[in-house]
């Protein structure tokens, strides 16, 4: 989590369609299209079932922030960000976001239940990338304006954002999945493993 942070704060581009698409295309195309080669290996090659090729796919394809340390940009403020640096820095503190619904497609793919496709999408899917994204979206506009208040009025140096952005992450609840009982792969595997 604290990767993921210090990913987040490096980024000092302002959002706009056109300064995030190198972004938004690695992950809305090169992704999804990374997990399917990987799963398809998986399951051709490695003779893999489609559940578990899918999850193996959902792990291996995301960039890890600690991982792509390297390439990433520099600090916050400095300008001059290569494109590539840029893209990958970002998508790597964005893309878990994305995975996670392949990994719950592998899971039930993997399980015995079935009639359940309906309800990955809406719910693994549609609503929690588009919620994801809308308090994403509305906790850093607040967190980032509340740090620009704090600074005007010198109540906050520069140099505890860091730590100012990990304490309002180690705030953040979790996300809860609501059990739909034997169709979410916890209380499938949970109702297995008692019987």
């Amino acid at each position: 989590m604290i990767a993921l942070f210090s990913v987040g704060i490096r980024l000092d581009r302002r959002f706009s369609w056109r300064g995030w698409s190198s972004t938004a295309r690695l992950i809305a195309l090169a992704m999804p299209l990374t997990i399917a080669a990987v799963a398809c290996f998986g399951h051709l090659v490695m003779g893999l079932s489609w559940g578990a090729a899918i999850v193996l796919g959902a792990i291996l394809a995301p960039t890890d922030p600690v991982l792509a340390g390297e390439i990433q940009v520099g600090p916050p403020g400095e300008g001059g960000e290569e494109e590539p640096r840029f893209a990958l820095t970002s998508e790597a503190g964005l893309n878990d976001g994305l995975a996670f619904p392949f990994l719950f497609l592998g899971l039930l793919l993997a399980g015995p239940d079935s009639g359940w496709f309906g309800d990955w999408l809406a719910a693994d899917v549609v609503y929690a990338i588009v919620v994801g994204l809308a308090i994403g979206a509305v906790a850093g506009w607040a967190l980032g304006a509340a740090t620009s208040a704090l600074r005007e009025r010198e109540w906050l140096l520069a140099e505890y954002d860091g730590w100012l952005a990990i304490g309002a992450g180690v705030l953040t609840p979790p996300r809860r999945r609501r059990s739909t009982g034997p169709r979410s792969p916890v209380s499938a595997s949970r109702s297995s493993s008692t019987a």
